[in-house]
């Protein structure tokens, strides 16, 4: 399509005498291959008989200004006893991105419940970077979708209910479009309420579906001439993710906390947003530990009002017409996407070879690891991901990498990763390649364990090591990974999985000392299994108080509400304050309930172990969101009689001592 004015149109629809609008822009990306969103939904229907206040052509321009953060750490949920996966470039990822540009709204056709508009930037000036370094290629995939334009179909209170892109648009490009998109809505309340001073939506970004509250400051007084008022937009909570059937990827409970707000300005003579501005966080948890943050902050100035040109109005409706048959994209997509995943990894990987690849992993050797180090891992990933048979080449560079080097690392790390079928293959030759060397084989495990749909080839693989080798690095590290592939398999293939975690309990049962079952309880622990429950009851009475501690920490994934009662019991009762930090952790790796959080109360209230009370505020801090005494209980500790406990609360809430 030819270039034309981009335009942007703060939609209002009139509702009762009031107005129906929202604003769109830009929202967080933590892990793009998550970015997704859906139509925003209000708690009360729509009011009946709503038209828009727009006519076919107006169109408005506004000035946007975004930038994001954010931050990523997987490694957290291989803490206690599970798989350690280093350093380097698998320990964490930061995402620095912005966009600087004038987004042009433009009214193109009116459809039964709402309307078209044809969505265009002018002038973006867009950056992306991983982990401090710039991301070309990501970028590069990301801004086409900012030159062409978008159409969205928008209904009455001024939701996005679906977007509909250019072929030329990679499903990376439409996704941070539509991170951009989400921020920015301003859902206007039912005709009934259209006089109220504060309501409450249901939205939608690409995080899920979330409850959230607008209120007017200062509401507006009874039979005041309509004009401009200032909303605060409060994020309240968010809905709880629903699971993939299927899904390579453990199912684990995911948890977004939002923070912030953002204050809009609605003129409701003109019916128009004219400003938005303010900062939002988002933190994301996984079985109740912390592996993402995210901050974004956002600036909005209505320019200017009017009417298309005619050359460009039917230009636009000429493309709209062209895109027709192109299926809308929700807002909101739950479950893996194939296409924006493949899209992603094709801009990591740019035009990066076999050779290019092998220079830059042998010009990286023997250095500390950096942001270039990590960004030659995404392209090794993107490699494995896009071309499998490379893994076979690659699983010999790892048979003969140095041991202590960032090559092995690097491209084991990949292989791991991605997980295919010949990925693993790949890992599983090396391992027996290396077993002469058990601290290199044992790292080559870690790796093959983080494959998100074992094998039944790894799985034998590890269980030969598991339970034929004589004990030391190399057995410890199978079994421990026996319980991560368990805990993957949970979802995928149930049957496969009780299969794994009922030779651990065997194994268990069979342990010959104390040392034999500690290791084999922290693999239980990993698989998360209610199958192990009465294997691990058995052991919560043993005199070792090692052996209770490893047992109770076993139960932190365990989907059982005896595991938790079990957990709660620990925290307050067992004599040994050993146990008791173990309980306290394991608690803080899971979902809180009324229960668990009074536990925590009670512990901090009374334990006298220093380093118990303090993990236990950690978690009723963590937990602040969902229980309003939480954020009392850690502001008083700030004056506790312990000074190491008034160094943690002080910590936690960033307040400085007197």
């Amino acid at each position: 399509m030819p270039e034309q004015p981009r335009t942007a149109i703060r939609r209002a629809s009139r509702s009762t005498g009031r107005s129906a609008a929202r604003h769109l822009i830009p929202a967080v990306l933590l892990a793009l291959a998550l970015a997704g969103c859906s139509r925003a939904e209000r708690i009360a229907e729509p009011a009946r008989g709503s038209v828009f206040a727009d006519a076919v052509g107006d169109q408005a321009t506004y000035a946007v200004s975004y930038a994001n953060s954010s931050s990523s750490d997987f490694t957290v949920l291989f803490r206690k006893g599970g798989v350690k996966v280093g350093t380097g470039p698998l320990s964490s990822n930061r995402y620095e991105t912005s966009l600087h540009a004038d987004l042009t709204e433009t009214v193109v056709r009116l459809a039964t419940g709402g309307a078209v508009v044809d969505e265009r930037w002018r002038s973006p000036l867009l950056t992306f970077n991983v982990n401090g370094a710039p991301a070309p290629e990501q970028a590069a995939s990301i801004a086409e979708g900012t030159r062409t334009d978008a159409f969205a179909t928008m209904v009455p209170d001024g939701a996005i209910s679906s977007l509909r892109f250019d072929p030329a648009v990679t499903p990376l490009g439409q996704s941070y479009e539509k991170t951009v998109l989400a921020l920015l809505e301003f859902v206007t309340p039912r005709a009934a309420d259209a006089a109220a001073c504060t309501w409450q939506t249901r939205e939608s970004d690409p995080n899920g579906a979330y409850a959230a509250r607008y209120e007017a400051r200062p509401c507006p007084s009874p039979g005041a001439p309509p004009g401009p008022v200032t909303y605060w937009k409060t994020q309240l909570r968010y809905e709880p993710r629903p699971s993939s059937p299927g899904a390579a990827q453990r199912q684990l409970p995911m948890t977004v906390i939002p923070s912030g707000h953002l204050v809009a300005v609605f003129d409701w003579q003109n019916h128009r947003l004219t400003s938005l501005d303010g900062v939002v966080t988002e933190t994301i948890l996984i079985s109740g530990m912390t592996v993402g943050h995210s901050r974004t902050e956002i600036h909005v100035r209505l320019l200017r009002v009017g009417t298309a040109p005619a050359g460009d109005l039917a230009a636009m409706q000429q493309y709209d017409q062209q895109l027709a048959q192109a299926p809308g994209v929700p807002m909101f997509a739950a479950g893996p996407n194939a296409a924006l995943e493949s899209s992603v990894q094709r801009s990591t990987l740019g035009s990066d070879t076999r050779d290019s690849l092998l220079a830059k992993l042998a010009a990286a050797e023997g250095k500390p690891f950096g942001p270039s180090d990590t960004q030659l891992y995404l392209k090794f990933k993107a490699l494995v991901y896009l071309h499998p048979e490379a893994a076979v080449w690659l699983g010999d560079f790892v048979q003969s990498a140095h041991a202590r080097g960032n090559a092995l690392q690097i491209v084991a790390g990949a292989l791991g990763n991605v997980g295919n079928e010949q990925a693993q293959a790949a890992l599983v030759e090396a391992i027996r390649a290396r077993s002469g060397n058990p601290r290199t084989a044992a790292y080559l495990i870690t790796m093959l364990a983080q494959a998100p749909a074992p094998t039944t080839a790894s799985v034998r693989a590890l269980e030969g090591l598991a339970f034929g080798s004589p004990a030391g690095p190399l057995a410890q590290s199978a079994r421990l990974s026996l319980g991560t592939m368990a805990l993957h398999l949970r979802s995928r293939a149930p049957a496969r999985a009780a299969d794994i975690v009922d030779r651990l309990v065997e194994a268990l049962n069979a342990a010959g000392d104390d040392d034999e079952r500690i290791e084999l309880l922290a693999a239980l622990g990993n698989a998360g299994s209610n199958r192990a429950l009465p294997a691990i009851d058995a052991m919560l009475t043993a005199a070792n108080p090692n052996i209770r501690g490893t047992a109770i920490s076993a139960l932190r994934w365990a989907p059982s509400p005896e595991a938790e009662t079990a957990l709660a019991r620990a925290l307050t009762s067992d004599p040994a304050a050993i146990v008791r930090l173990q309980a306290a952790t394991a608690l803080s790796d899971r979902a809180p309930t009324a229960a668990t959080f009074a536990a925590e109360r009670r512990a901090f209230a009374k334990d006298t172990n220093v380093l118990v009370r303090i993990r236990a505020l950690a978690d009723i801090w963590a937990n602040r969101h969902a229980f309003g005494q939480a954020r009392t209980i850690v502001k008083r500790a700030v004056h506790d009689r312990s000074a190491d406990v008034r160094k943690a609360a002080r910590a936690l809430t960033g307040e400085r001592p007197q």
